[in-house]
C-alpha cells in the first residue's frame, strides 16, 4: 500500500504564488489594503510574507523551473519593498512626512 503525498513540489509553487498574489493585493490595491488599518492587518501580511518566502525559497531550492518561484519570491516580499519605497520618497522630498 503506497501513501499519497498530498503536498507535491508543483503545488508549493503555486501555493507560494497565490500568497504573493494576496500579499500585493493586501498592500498596493486600494480596496483590499488592510496593512493601513492598525496591527491586525500589519500582522497579516507580516504572517502571509513570512509563509510566502519561505515557499518560495523552498520552491526555488528544489525545482528545476525557476520562474514562478522567483515571481513569487518578489510578490511575497512587497509588503518591505513598499516600505523601502515610502522611505525612499520620503527622503527624497517626493511626499509629505505631515499634512
Amino acid at each position: 500500500m503506497k501513501s499519497k503525498t498530498i503536498f507535491t513540489l508543483e503545488n508549493l509553487t503555486y501555493t507560494a504564488f497565490i500568497i504573493g498574489i494576496a500579499c500585493m493585493c493586501f498592500t498596493f490595491v486600494a480596496p483590499t489594503r488592510i496593512v493601513m488599518i492598525g496591527t491586525y492587518g500589519d500582522y497579516i501580511v507580516f504572517a502571509l510574507t513570512a509563509i510566502g518566502v519561505t515557499l518560495s525559497l523552498i520552491s526555488l531550492i528544489k525545482s528545476d523551473k525557476k520562474l514562478i518561484p522567483i515571481v513569487s519570491l518578489i510578490l511575497s516580499l512587497s509588503f518591505p519593498i513598499f516600505i523601502a519605497l515610502w522611505i525612499i520618497l520620503l527622503f527624497t522630498g517626493t511626499i509629505d512626512f505631515a499634512p
